[in-house]
């Protein structure tokens, strides 16, 4: 839904071969998920509350292992593009507000996250009237 329309979605994130090649530079990944209760399967505001929820602390996560181990050691994906702003600056063809905090999604990145999460050994998805969210930090 932010195809061209957010700095850390398609197209405009940059190639997708760059993008896991840089995955692929790191040496370890921590991958973790929230799952949320939904009303329904139509919950639609209920999953957007959720994705707020989930990428609030992985914003949080961010923030600290930068910190710690220094941006150019570490990469944190989230859930859906970034939504720092509530207008991307791409939308008035300006240069991003925040690129040292925006943080792009896991899938942006060329990841499969149904496989990924098999291959963790983590449930993708958690049952009727839930929704699951996935995040990760590759860090060196």
């Amino acid at each position: 839904g932010r195809f061209c329309r957010n700095y850390t979605c398609p197209p405009l994130i940059g190639e997708v071969d760059e993008l896991i090649d840089k995955c692929n530079s790191y040496t370890k990944l921590v991958l973790w998920q929230n799952v949320y209760p939904l009303e329904d399967s139509f919950d639609f505001e209920g999953m957007m509350d959720a994705q707020i929820v989930h990428n609030e602390m992985t914003k949080n996560v961010a923030q600290k292992v930068y910190a710690e181990f220094g941006r150019e050691n570490a990469l944190v994906l989230g859930a859906g593009g970034c939504s720092l702003c509530e207008v991307c600056a791409v939308k008035t063809s300006e240069p991003c507000r925040f690129p040292l905090d925006r943080i792009a999604s896991v899938e942006a990145y060329g990841m499969n996250v149904s496989r990924t999460a098999a291959a963790a050994d983590m449930k993708y998805i958690n049952g009727v009237n839930t929704v699951t969210y996935f995040s990760g930090c590759f860090y060196r």
